[in-house]
């Protein structure tokens, strides 16, 4: 869907689909590495090491959560555009310093991994994480309400499934990255970002089918 949405770039030269479609890419990213590690442990025998896990996982955070902050400035915030990014991009940096070093010290200090797929983020990156949430949490939901301001139905219905898609995933993250879980809350946590993930695809390009089931009724 992340790929899908970057491509409407080249149709409409707009970099705002780029950078969405880049941004929701990387929102993925801390569950890739428990994707990866379960595919290896099947095959192989063995999960990826606890520094694989982390790197994979990790990495690229900073850079998903900087293509959207970009898209939204370049929607909603132009006048203060720069400034914003300067602040995420020290964001990325402090947070890119902080995993490679204490990763050189001690895997342990940034993931404690309890079988392939099963890992804890130590509080460090789980704060970073939770500042990474409420950023993308509440600047969703101001890209929502300019949306929803609007007089023309299909962009309300746009700013409805994206603040809804918004709320999902803030609170799937929360449930699956922050919180103990176990199978049954993992299963709901899951089904939420998965969810999230369609909702968001359907609100951002909003297709046919979707005005056809939504807008019938208008």
């Amino acid at each position: 869907m992340g790929i899908t949405i970057s491509s409407k770039y080249f149709k409409y030269k707009q970099r705002a689909f780029l950078f969405v479609g880049i941004a929701w890419i990387g929102l993925c990213e801390p569950w890739l590495s428990s994707s990866i590690s379960f595919l290896l442990a099947i095959t192989t025998g063995e999960g990826l090491s606890p520094e694989m896990y982390a790197i994979i996982g990790m990495t690229f955070v900073p850079i998903s959560i900087l293509s959207w902050i970009i898209a939204y400035a370049d929607l909603i915030m132009k006048k203060h555009k720069k400034l914003i990014i300067i602040v995420f991009v020290i964001y990325g940096v402090i947070f890119e310093v902080c995993l490679f070093y204490l990763l050189s010290i001690d895997p342990a200090l940034i993931v404690i991994l309890y079988d392939p797929v099963d890992a804890e983020y130590q509080t460090i990156i789980r704060v970073f994480l939770l500042i990474l949430i409420i950023t993308v949490c509440i600047t969703g939901i101001l890209f929502a309400r300019e949306s929803l301001k609007s007089k023309n139905p299909e962009i309300r219905l746009k700013g409805k499934l994206i603040l809804l898609a918004f709320l999902l995933w803030s609170i799937g993250a929360i449930l699956d990255g922050l919180l103990p879980l176990n199978i049954y809350s993992l299963t709901f946590a899951r089904t939420l970002l998965i969810s999230s993930a369609i909702i968001f695809y359907c609100g951002f390009l909003l297709p046919n089918w979707v005005k056809k089931i939504f807008l019938k009724q208008e």
